[in-house]
C-alpha cells in the first residue's frame, strides 16, 4: 500500500509513519531525486536488543535507548523513526554528512523538530520532538 508519492508501509515494517516523518521523507526523496531506501524503521524490542548487542557487545545494557523512536509507543501506534541511505547509482550512496545537511534543511524549512544522526553512508532520523537534537555521528 502507498502512503506517499514514492513510499510504501511495506518499507516501514507495516508501521503506519508518523506524517511529519512521512512528509520530510518526501521532501527530501522530491528535492534529492534519488531513490530513499529505508535501512531500519520499525523494531520489536527483541530486535532492537539484538542491534544494540551486535554494536556495543557486552556493553549493550549500559548504552541502549528504551525510549526509542524505532519502538512501539504507548503514545502513539506510529513509527516515528527510521535509518535510511540514498542510492545515486548502482551501489553508490550519498555520504551520511550531506545527507544530514540535505535532511536537517528540508526540515527546518517545514518546521518540523527532528533528532538526526549520520554514520558513514546513512543517517538515522527521528519525529515527535519539542526541539531539534543532533547527536555524534556514528562511526559505522
Amino acid at each position: 500500500m502507498k502512503v506517499s508519492k514514492n513510499f510504501y508501509l511495506s518499507e516501514f515494517n507495516g508501521v503506519q509513519p508518523e506524517l511529519d516523518l512521512l512528509m520530510i521523507l518526501q521532501t527530501v526523496r522530491d528535492k534529492i531525486g534519488h531513490k530513499i531506501i529505508i535501512t531500519d524503521s520499525a523494531r520489536t524490542i527483541e530486535e532492537h536488543i539484538n542491534i544494540y548487542k551486535k554494536i556495543h557487545g557486552d556493553n549493550w545494557q549500559n548504552v541502549i535507548p528504551w525510549n526509542s523512536r524505532h519502538l512501539p509507543c504507548w503514545r502513539t501506534s506510529k513509527l516515528r523513526a527510521v535509518d535510511i541511505k540514498c542510492e545515486i547509482g548502482e551501489n553508490k550512496y550519498l555520504e551520511g554528512k550531506i545527507l544530514f545537511d540535505i535532511v536537517k534543511k528540508e526540515a527546518s524549512k517545514l518546521n518540523i523538530p527532528i533528532g538526526i544522526a549520520y554514520g558513514n553512508f546513512f543517517i538515522h532520523l527521528d519525529v515527535d520532538r519539542k526541539k531539534y537534537t543532533t547527536w555524534k555521528p556514528y562511526n559505522y
